[in-house]
């Protein structure tokens, strides 16, 4: 291979080992958002199924529910009444989920900018705490560094020891840049700790407020099913009141009819007492 290949090579490498050891930004962030909508969605994926389960089941029973009564008119106006019922309050439901959802997310989403701008202001409140304290530096040692002098042109003799202070002093200001860079630096991890710690609170209480909506939501179907199984058994009730007195008129209408009881004497005798009255049989009279 010519030395141009490998000078070309090398490059190639390098680029390439500089652009993997690059790390990404805001990774953990990001992490944090896929997962909290992988919950949210998984939570109402979870709400629609048990919604549909139980229109199914309120289906169910009403038509268990009607099918005694004979098919009129009546019966067939409830049905469709409540399949409506039913499919307002299934639509209001979804729209209701969809809803809380938009506003937790966009809670969260809030909340995430607050932390962010947050960091962003402690990190430049740090840099400038860092700045003044190095100006601070910068500005003693040039004072220390004028007296020295000074004292370098007043006394020559104690060269030696203005020589031995300045290495001192130069020691005990590394000492304090050190300690100094420390603190930054225990002060950052601190502030990272406390922010995966809120993050992670905030998580818990956006996972406890939807096992709540969850749960607000199941009772409401519930509630809503009992009232629509009362309706249909106040409604058959009725129905069936209606009918009965209807059959009750029609039998005494027929009693007090002349010529149908001499019908029914005249070609039934066994409709017939020997004290010559009349049987009237639910059947006959219907």
């Amino acid at each position: 291979m010519r030395s141009w290949d490998r000078n070309v090579l090398q490059i190639l490498i390098e680029k390439t080992c500089q652009h993997c050891r690059r790390p990404a930004a805001a990774t953990t962030v990001v992490i944090i958002i896929i997962i909290i909508f992988i919950i949210i969605i998984i939570i109402i994926n979870m709400v629609i199924l048990i919604i549909v389960i139980m229109n199914i089941i309120a289906v169910f029973l009403v038509v268990v529910l009607i099918v005694p009564i004979p098919i009129t008119t009546t019966t067939i106006v409830i049905v469709i009444v409540i399949i409506i019922i039913i499919i307002v309050m299934t639509i209001i439901i979804i729209v209701l989920v969809i809803i809380i959802v938009i506003i937790i997310v966009v809670v969260i989403i809030i909340i995430i900018i607050i932390i962010i701008v947050i960091i962003i202001i402690i990190i430049i409140v740090l840099v400038i705490i860092i700045l003044v304290i190095i100006i601070i530096i910068i500005v003693i040692v040039i004072i220390i560094l004028v007296i020295i002098i000074i004292i370098i042109i007043i006394v020559i003799v104690i060269v030696v020891i203005i020589i031995i202070i300045i290495v001192i002093i130069i020691i005990i200001i590394i000492i304090i840049i050190i300690i100094i860079v420390v603190i930054i630096v225990i002060i950052i991890i601190v502030i990272i700790i406390i922010i995966i710690i809120i993050i992670i609170i905030i998580i818990i209480i956006v996972i406890i407020i939807i096992i709540i909506v969850v749960i607000i939501i199941i009772i409401v179907v519930i509630i809503i099913i009992i009232i629509i199984i009362i309706i249909v058994i106040i409604i058959i009730t009725i129905l069936t009141a209606v009918n009965g007195s209807g059959v009750e008129a029609r039998i005494q209408k027929l009693k007090n009819d002349d010529s149908f009881i001499e019908l029914l004497r005249r070609h039934s005798p066994r409709f017939s007492r020997p004290d010559n009255r009349l049987v009237f049989p639910a059947a006959a009279l219907v």
